[in-house]
Order: structure tokens, then C-alpha cells, then sequence
């Protein structure tokens, strides 16, 4: 067992809730509670009076201390120009945006002081019309791609088939909502941030910029955090909030989101409309795809809120040799809480709209989906492609073409007679099929050391953090099976600005890709340095020295010299080693899924009784670690298809603020789940041939989920809208029924 699950299950983990500082101090934030309006006047003196209450800060601070209220910046902008961009301010400057814009910050003793004080601040805010639905948003920008010429081939092919599409909005809902700790360093004003994870070192270049401070006067700690899931990809308000009040004060600051404010504050994603085509022959050959629609940004682009579009644009044609595509996307801004990046983000949604398009083309043409997809998935023949529709968005390479036997493996682990006798039955049982490509272990570089201490103990660090994904284990084994050691002597250190240098993060399932080969590296440049030593120190110099498992031996064996041995001779008492991954290339995943989904023909619910998941993974450094990659993501795609939506009203107003509300599933709703991993084909790309999988699990299961329900009901065309609403079904059902 590694380090780290040992850790996980012992309850010795380290989230944020476990760090305590001296004096520290609580934050709450104060929220608009309008959608749209002019902030007239916030009045803080009965908040002040209050006991324990240290202070209560508006925008009128920030501009007294810098000028300016600070902006945040965009980190992935897609090839888009940043000055169209609509930006959030840390705090509200005059007007409000969407509900659970922060307006106010109030610092007291105790998170129960804070919250009485909180209540006392008077926000005074002028209404005015919000724009509260995807149809309504005003259009910030549009942007178009093409491959091939799409115009002609819609205009000629024998069968088109053309559908609206829409996927609501989503919360992440990771099982730790987020939070920051800010302390005084002890020197020199400097400022340590606990809490950031997925992109520490940008947030850290980002919050430097707004302090007006060198990065290096920041310190970052990496804390164990339950679940990220894209949320904590961001740079949000609360991130610069927490370390001014720390440094205003003098003082350590906590604060921890609530619940209800997740659904306010932490950035959503999905939210698309779509009025998408295919093209095809009569003999199941798919000539073209299109796709006219609307991404909803919310009401400020946030740090990557174009990426999740942008993707949808550039993955459209899928795993499928289509010579032809189209996609144009317009960029609306509306009243709601911003988006972003929500675990497989533009990939669910293009998977979506694609896979529904082309059961509804095969049932078209009286081929069976299973029929039409063997036809068209990419083959030897086909490769290399080369795809880039969009200008400056991702490029899509596909130098791999051996994803028929995956795809016939999980075909073939659908039991056809059982499903053919419970229909005879009367059963409305149903079974979907999506295939999709993912993008994985996005460059351009990533960083990570391996040191071996005199005792034989190897620690490594990388530029890369964990979310709860079980980075650790990976990384141990990496190390441990490139130097060829016992990994119970291998112990992964958690990120510490001060000491592990740079780094790029985790995000876009790249950790294991980038840091894995980055940590892979190092660990071969311990051995050359401990030969480079062996070569001149005495009493070892001399030997032709191999190195085997951890072990230097010399001639036939005589002289046998451990690393430990080699670390202990060293003026410092250790071996150390960095070393860089650089690629500028991103691996090119298949993947395969299939649901079997059960509607009560009088409710109209739907459940799913079983999903398989097939995953071309490459090498697999740890399968249960693969495994559960996969599981986790297919229940939030099981959620997301059947139930999960952030609603609002007419007036901008969220409908959902707790989990009450909104419903995640839960193992109630989780089915059996059989994982297919495709194991035999590396990557060309990187030493240790992996592909990332944290999105293996979600992408292609919204879009199983969805054919499955159309098949169950008889109609290929029945879903054409996320979440699947057990009362639309029920409805269906009577109309049929009735003209029975």
C-alpha cells in the first residue's frame, strides 16, 4: 500500500480544515442577492459595532489602497482576444453582475461572529432587468471553423439529419467545497497561501500581479483536498480576498465556502444550446457534421471560461473518419453565475450532440448504431488527421487507428438475449452506445526532483498537485520502478513553493502524462548522477559500474555499492535530481461506453442498471487508481444526464442552493460498472507511453445514457436534452399511450 492510501485510510490526511494557526481570523463574504443592478450604498457601521467583528471591507478599500479594484485575469484564453473579455472584479465596483457576486468581506474572531456581523451590513442595490437564460444572453463574441468543405456535402448528401440539442447548466459539487488560508510569513512580508491546488503557480504569478508583489513573497502550500472536478481550476475573488485581509491585518485568515455558496460563487459548466446536423449515405458512411450554437459564460469570463466552447468546436467529428465538419459558436454573456471548466469540459457536450446525431442516423437508414459506428471509426487507413477547425484553438493529431477492437469489446459485453426476453416481457429496457476521443497530458512542460537520503528513503516532489485523485500512488510507483526499489521506501511530498520550484499544474487530465514522465526523468538522472559520483570519489572510483535495482555493481560482482551507499558519500549526505518534461503534443485517447437503462413505463423514471467503460489507457501504472478514475466520472455523468441542472428564474434568481435541490447521485443511483482498459498501445509521445484518464469515465457516459432512453422508448430521437427529466418521459409515455 502507498504512502498515501495509507494515509487515506488511517484518517491522516491533511485537508484544510485540519490546519489551525495561532490568532487566525474568519472571512465571510457578503453577496449581491439581485442578479443585475447598481449598488446604491453598503452601510457597515451595526456590523462594526458588533463584538468580535475586526473590520468589514468593500470595493471603496480597495480603491483607497491601490487605485483600482483588481481584475482577474483569463489563463486560458483559446486564441481569443482578452480585451473583448468581460472581467470580474475582486469585489463589486457599483454594479452587480449575477446572484453571490461578492460585494462585502467581513473579518471576525469566529465564523459565528462573522456571520451574525454579516447580517447587519445593509446592501443597498437598485434592480434592473437580468438576462437569465442561454436564449437571452447578450453576445460577447462568435467565432467559426471548418474542415473540408461541410457547405457542399449538406447541400448533396443523400441523408441529413438535422436536431436542436440542449445540455443545462451543472455544479461541479466536489465532496470538499473550496477554501483558503492565508498566514504571515515570518520575514520579510511575505505571505503563505494554503488551499490552491490545481493551478498554484499561476494563481501565485496571478496574485502577485494584483498585490503588486514579486511572486517569490508568496509561499504555497499543497493541502489533501476531496474532489476538484474543474471547480478549483480557477482564480475566484476569494483567492485575492483572503490573503489582502491577511496582510492588512497582520493577522492569519480562514475561509470556508459553504454549501449554499458553491452553488453561488464556484464556477458551473455545460450550458449549451445547439441546433446541430450529419450527413451521411444510405450505406452508413457519414460525410459531414455541423453545429450552429450558444455557450453561456455567465456574467464574467472566467479564468478558462472559453475553453469548455472552444472544445466542443474542435471535438465535434469525434473518433470518426468524417471528412467534413462545421461549427460556430457564439460566446453570451448572461446574469448567472460564471463558467468553466467542468470535469471533461466541451468533450461531454460535443460527445452529446454528436453520438445522439448518429443513432438518429443509423435508425435513418435501418443500420444499427452498433453497424454505423464500425464503419465510420478512424482505422489504420485513415491515419495520421490532422484537425484544427477553429482558428488558434487545440489542434487534434489522430496518429492511432486500432480502436475497433476496444469498441467490439464492449459491444460484445452487452448481454443482446437478456435484453431481447425482458422486452418480450413488456419491460422498457434500452442500450446506448457512444464512442469519443479525449485529449490528454496537455504541455507544454512540467517539472519534478527525486532525492535518495543516506538511509535508502526516496522522496519526490512535482510541479503537478494532487485533487483527490490519488496522484501520490502514481507518482511513487513512477519513481520507484524507474530507480527499480522497493516502493514502501518511496514517500511523495506534497507541493511547497519554496522547495519544489516550478510547475504548470493538474488540469486536462495531463498529470500522469507530464509529471509522471517528468518524475520518470529525474529518477534516471539520480542513477547517472550517483555513476558520475561513483566515477571520482573514492573508495569507489575504478569500477564499470551497472546499475541494477537499486544496486551499482562492478566486474562480476565483486564490489556492489546500494544508492543509499552512494547518498551517504556525498558532501551533502543525499542524491538529487530535477528534471523537465517538455511536449508540445497531447496524446489522443479512445474510449467506448455502453448503458443499459431500465423506464418505468408509469413514472417515467430512469434507471440505469448498468454502464461498461472501455478505455484505451496505454501502459497502466496503477489499475485501481485507472479504475476509479473511470467509476468516479461515470456516476457524475450518471447524475448529470438524469438529474443534475442548476436552475434560475425569470429574474436571474438561482432555484438551486443547496443538495436538496440539486441531487447528486448518489450509490443509490450508481449501477454496476465493468471497465474495459486497453492496455497494448502506448503513446509515441512520451518515455513511459501513458494517456491521461480523468475524464475517461464522463465523456462519452452522458451520451450512452441518453441513446439508451431513446432506445428504450422506441424512438431515436426521443432525447434531445440533458438532464433527461423523469417527467418529460412520463409524459411521452401517456401520448403514446393514448394514441395507442
Amino acid at each position: 500500500m502507498s504512502s498515501y492510501m495509507r494515509a487515506a485510510v488511517t484518517g491522516e490526511l491533511q485537508y484544510l480544515g485540519d490546519h489551525r494557526s495561532f490568532g487566525e481570523a474568519t472571512m465571510v463574504v457578503i453577496r449581491s442577492d439581485v442578479a443585475r443592478g447598481r449598488i446604491r450604498n453598503i452601510s457597515a457601521s451595526a456590523a462594526c459595532r458588533q463584538g468580535g467583528v475586526i473590520g468589514v471591507f468593500t470595493a471603496d478599500d480597495l480603491l483607497a489602497e491601490f487605485g483600482e479594484v483588481p481584475f482577474i485575469q483569463p489563463r486560458l484564453t483559446g486564441g481569443l482576444d482578452v480585451e473583448s473579455f468581460r472581467l470580474q472584479p475582486v469585489l463589486a465596483v457599483d454594479e452587480v453582475r449575477y446572484v453571490g457576486e461578492p460585494v462585502a468581506v467581513v473579518l471576525a474572531e469566529s465564523i459565528a461572529e462573522a456571520l451574525d456581523a454579516a447580517e447587519l451590513v445593509e446592501v443597498d442595490i437598485e434592480g434592473s432587468r437580468a438576462s437569465s437564460s442561454i436564449d437571452d444572453g447578450e453576445l460577447l463574441e462568435s467565432f467559426a471553423g471548418v474542415e473540408g468543405d461541410a457547405e457542399c456535402v449538406f447541400e448533396n448528401a443523400p441523408v441529413v439529419i438535422e436536431r436542436e440539442f440542449r445540455i443545462g447548466r451543472q455544479c461541479p459539487s466536489p465532496i470538499e467545497p473550496r477554501g483558503l488560508i492565508a498566514r504571515p510569513a515570518s520575514a520579510n512580508d511575505r505571505v503563505e497561501i494554503i488551499g490552491w491546488t490545481k493551478a498554484p503557480h499561476w494563481n501565485r504569478v496571478e496574485l502577485a500581479r494584483q498585490l503588486g508583489i514579486p511572486p517569490e513573497a508568496i509561499r504555497v502550500l499543497e493541502v489533501s483536498v476531496g474532489g476538484s472536478f474543474g471547480t478549483r481550476g480557477e482564480f475566484y475573488p476569494e483567492d485575492f480576498l483572503v490573503p489582502w485581509c491577511c496582510l492588512k491585518i497582520g493577522r492569519p485568515v480562514r475561509w470556508v465556502e459553504q454549501r449554499s455558496e458553491h452553488f453561488l460563487a464556484a464556477n458551473q459548466g455545460r450550458s449549451q444550446s445547439h441546433r446541430a446536423a450529419i450527413a451521411g449515405d444510405r450505406a452508413g458512411r457519414i460525410l459531414g457534421i455541423r453545429t450552429d450554437f450558444r455557450a453561456d459564460l455567465g456574467a464574467y469570463v472566467r479564468t478558462s471560461g472559453v475553453v469548455a466552447p472552444r472544445m466542443t468546436a474542435t471535438m465535434l467529428a469525434g473518433p470518426y473518419a468524417i471528412p467534413h465538419s462545421y461549427a460556430h459558436c457564439e460566446l453570451v454573456m448572461t446574469d448567472r453565475t460564471p463558467t468553466g471548466t467542468y470535469r471533461g469540459p466541451g468533450r461531454v457536450e460535443s460527445c452529446f450532440v454528436r453520438e445522439r446525431l448518429v443513432d438518429i442516423y443509423a435508425d435513418a437508414i435501418g443500420q444499427s448504431p452498433t453497424e454505423v459506428r464500425l464503419k465510420n471509426l478512424i482505422g489504420e487507413a485513415d491515419i495520421p488527421i490532422q484537425r484544427q477547425p477553429i482558428d488558434g484553438g487545440p489542434r487534434v493529431e489522430i496518429d492511432e487507428g486500432h480502436w475497433e477492437d476496444l469498441f467490439q469489446s464492449v459491444v460484445s459485453e452487452i448481454d443482446w438475449s437478456n435484453l431481447r426476453h425482458r422486452r418480450s416481457q413488456g419491460e422498457r429496457i434500452g442500450v446506448g452506445l457512444a464512442c469519443f476521443i479525449e485529449r490528454s497530458g496537455l504541455g507544454p512542460w512540467e517539472s519534478a526532483s527525486v532525492k535518495v537520503d543516506s538511509d535508502g528513503g526516496i522522496e519526490v516532489r512535482s510541479g503537478c498537485t494532487s485533487v483527490g485523485q490519488g496522484l501520490e500512488e502514481t507518482f511513487e510507483k513512477i519513481a520507484a520502478s524507474s530507480l527499480g526499489v522497493d516502493g514502501r521506501r518511496v514517500r511523495y511530498l506534497k507541493m511547497d513553493s519554496d522547495v519544489g520550484g516550478e510547475g504548470i499544474g493538474t488540469f486536462a487530465s495531463r498529470s500522469t502524462v507530464m509529471g509522471g514522465n517528468a518524475v520518470h526523468l529525474a529518477a534516471l538522472e539520480v542513477i547517472e548522477n550517483a555513476k558520475r559520483a561513483l566515477e571520482v570519489r573514492k573508495p569507489f572510483s575504478g569500477g564499470d559500474w551497472e546499475y541494477v535495482n537499486g544496486v551499482f555493481i562492478s566486474g562480476e560482482g565483486e564490489r556492489r555499492v546500494t544508492l543509499a551507499e552512494v547518498a551517504s558519500d556525498q558532501d551533502e549526505g543525499y542524491l538529487f535530481a530535477e528534471a523537465r518534461f517538455e511536449n508540445d503534443k497531447v496524446c489522443t485517447d479512445f474510449g467506448a461506453h455502453a448503458a443499459q437503462v431500465l423506464v418505468d413505463s408509469e413514472t417515467g423514471k430512469v434507471e440505469v442498471e448498468r454502464l461498461i467503460l472501455g478505455f484505451d489507457v496505454g501502459p497502466c501504472i496503477s489499475e485501481e487508481n485507472v479504475k476509479g478514475q473511470l467509476y468516479g466520472g461515470a456516476v457524475q455523468a450518471v447524475g448529470g444526464a438524469l438529474f443534475e441542472e442548476v436552475l434560475y428564474d425569470e429574474y436571474g434568481s438561482p432555484l438551486v442552493t443547496t443538495l436538496l435541490d440539486y441531487g447528486l447521485a448518489s450509490a443509490v443511483e450508481s449501477p454496476e460498472m465493468t471497465v474495459i482498459l486497453e492496455t497494448r498501445h502506448p503513446s509515441p509521445l512520451n518515455p513511459l507511453g501513458v494517456k491521461g484518464c480523468g475524464e475517461g469515465g464522463i465523456t462519452g457516459t452522458y451520451a450512452a445514457i441518453a441513446n439508451a432512453v431513446s432506445d428504450a422508448m422506441q424512438d431515436s430521437g426521443f432525447v434531445n436534452r440533458l438532464p433527461i427529466r423523469m417527467e418529460e418521459v412520463a409524459s411521452h409515455l401517456r401520448d403514446v399511450a393514448s394514441t395507442a
